[in-house]
C-alpha cells in the first residue's frame, strides 16, 4: 500500500511541479502516502483509512477526469487517445489502490 501511494505521489510529482492547483494534489498524495497508511496499520484506525483514501480516491478521480478532458478541449480525441493519452492509467492505479485499502480493511473484519 505504501509504495503504490508513493509511486503514485513521485510519479504526480514528476508531472507536476509543487505550484498552483497542483499543490492539492500533492499533498494529498503525501497524505496517501504516510497517514492512510499508517491508519490501515491498525485495526482500530483502518475504518478511517478507509474512509479517507475513499475520499482522496474521488478527488483524484474527479481531478484527473477534468484535467483530461481539459487537454482535450478544442481537438477531435479518438478512442485511443481516450484511453492511451489521457489520465486514464493514472485513475486506474488510484482506483486499484482504493481496492487494496478496502482489502486490507476486511481482513482486520473478517466475518467468520
Amino acid at each position: 500500500m505504501f509504495f503504490l501511494a508513493l509511486g503514485g505521489l513521485l510519479l504526480h510529482y514528476r508531472i507536476h511541479p509543487f505550484t498552483g492547483i497542483y499543490r492539492i494534489a500533492t499533498i494529498a498524495s503525501l497524505i496517501d502516502a504516510f497517514l492512510i497508511t499508517a491508519l490501515l496499520c491498525a485495526r482500530k484506525s483502518a475504518i478511517y483509512g478507509l474512509l479517507l483514501k475513499g475520499m482522496l480516491t474521488i478527488l483524484g478521480v474527479v481531478l484527473m477526469w477534468d484535467f483530461s478532458i481539459d487537454s482535450f478541449a478544442g481537438k477531435h480525441p479518438s478512442f485511443s487517445d481516450w484511453i492511451f493519452k489521457s489520465t486514464l492509467a493514472d485513475i486506474l492505479i488510484a482506483l486499484a489502490g482504493f481496492l487494496i485499502a478496502k482489502a486490507i480493511y476486511d481482513l482486520y473484519h473478517k466475518v467468520n
